[in-house]
C-alpha cells in the first residue's frame, strides 16, 4: 500500500511487508524505491510494518539488504567487502542501540490496542517515528557518501534502469487503467494488512474498508509524481557524489541532505495534501479499530507484543 492510500495505522504499525520487500509505513513512511533510501527503508519496513515473521525478516535483513543494493548497483569485487562491512556495521549499531527503543514502542501500542482509540491518538505515532528517522539516516551518511563516490558511470546507468523498472512495477500495481480493478487491488492490500493485525475480519468490517478506500482522497498520480521526483533527486545526488574534487565532508553533506529529503513532500502544496491525507488516515483507522471485536483487538495486542519479543531476541548479550 502506498503512503497516503487509506491505511491501517494501528497504534504503532502500518502497512505490510514480506521478507526482502520493505515498506515505509504511513507512520514511518515507504516503499523503498530509491537507492539512498533502501537500507533505511529495508530496516524500518521489515519489522515495523506488519510482517508476519519478524524473526525471519530481521534475521535475514543483512543478506537481503546486500542482495537488494547489489541488484541495483552491481557492485564490483573491490566494492563488495566495503559495502557488506558497512551493512554489518549499521545492523550492529541498530541491534546494540535501537531495538530496545522500538520494542518499547510496540509494547506501548499493545497496551492501547484493546481499547477504543481516537484519530488524535493515532496521529501522535507519526512524529514518534519521524523523530527516529534522523538517527537512522545519520548512521548511513558516511557509508553512502563513501560508496556513492565509487560508483562508475556504468553502475549509475544500472541504478537508473533498476529505478525505472521499480517505477514500472509500481504503476502496474497502483495505476491500473481500469478504475474498478485499481479499487479492488487497493482493497485487497488493505484487507491483507488488517488480517495480519486483527485476524479474520467479518463482512461488515470488509465492507467498511472497501467503502473507505473508495472515499479516499489518495491520488496515485500524485504519488507517482513524488516517486519520480525522488528518483531524479537520488540520481542527481549519486552523480554529484561521483564527481572528483569533493572533500569527505562535502560528500557527506550531499548524502545527508538527500537521505533526509527522500520521502518528504516536494512542495508546499504536496505537504498540505499529505497532512490532509494523514488526518484522514487517522480518522479512518480509528473508526476501523473501534469496529473490531474485543477478540480482534486482543489479537492485535498479542501480535504487537510478539513483534516486540522477536525484536528483543536480536539484542546482543
Amino acid at each position: 500500500m502506498e503512503m497516503g492510500e487509506t491505511a491501517i495505522i494501528k497504534p504503532g504499525l502500518t502497512r505490510s511487508c514480506r521478507p526482502g520487500i520493505s515498506a515505509t509505513a504511513a507512520a514511518v513512511t515507504p516503499c523503498a524505491i530509491r537507492l539512498l533510501r533502501w537500507v533505511f527503508a529495508s530496516v524500518l519496513g521489515l519489522w515495523l510494518a506488519g510482517c508476519s515473521s519478524v524473526q525471519l525478516a530481521y534475521g535475514n535483513a543483512q543478506t537481503l539488504t546486500w542482495w537488494w543494493l547489489d541488484r541495483h548497483a552491481d557492485f564490483t569485487a573491490e566494492q563488495k567487502p566495503q559495502v557488506q562491512a558497512a551493512i554489518d556495521r549499521w545492523y550492529d549499531w541498530h541491534r546494540r542501540t535501537q531495538i530496545q527503543d522500538l520494542a518499547q514502542l510496540l509494547e506501548l501500542a499493545a497496551r492501547d490496542a484493546p481499547n477504543e482509540v481516537t484519530a488524535t491518538q493515532l496521529c501522535t505515532w507519526i512524529p514518534q517515528f519521524e523523530q527516529r528517522r534522523s538517527r537512522y539516516v545519520e548512521q548511513l551518511v558516511a557509508p553512502v557518501a563513501e560508496i556513492g563516490a565509487q560508483l562508475s558511470p556504468q553502475q549509475l546507468r544500472q541504478v537508473e534502469a533498476r529505478l525505472a523498472k521499480t517505477l514500472q512495477d509500481w504503476r502496474r500495481d497502483h495505476l491500473q487503467p481500469d478504475l474498478e480493478e485499481r479499487h479492488e487491488a487497493a482493497v485487497s492490500r488493505l484487507l491483507e494488512r488488517a488480517d495480519t493485525v486483527y485476524g479474520r475480519l467479518d463482512r461488515a468490517q470488509k465492507d467498511f474498508i472497501g467503502e473507505g478506500v473508495r472515499r479516499s482522497a489518495w491520488d496515485p498520480e500524485r504519488s507517482l509524481a513524488e516517486r519520480q521526483a525522488d528518483q531524479r533527486d537520488t540520481l542527481a545526488t549519486l552523480k554529484a557524489l561521483a564527481q572528483p574534487g569533493l572533500s569527505a565532508s562535502q560528500r557527506q553533506e550531499l548524502a545527508r541532505s538527500s537521505l533526509l529529503r527522500l520521502g518528504q513532500p516536494s512542495s508546499d502544496s504536496q505537504r498540505r495534501y499529505r497532512e490532509q491525507l494523514y488526518a484522514a488516515q487517522c480518522r479512518f483507522t480509528a473508526e476501523l479499530h473501534n469496529r473490531m471485536t474485543p477478540k480482534q483487538r486482543d489479537h492485535a495486542a498479542e501480535r504487537l507484543r510478539s513483534w516486540a519479543r522477536d525484536l528483543r531476541g536480536f539484542v546482543p548479550d
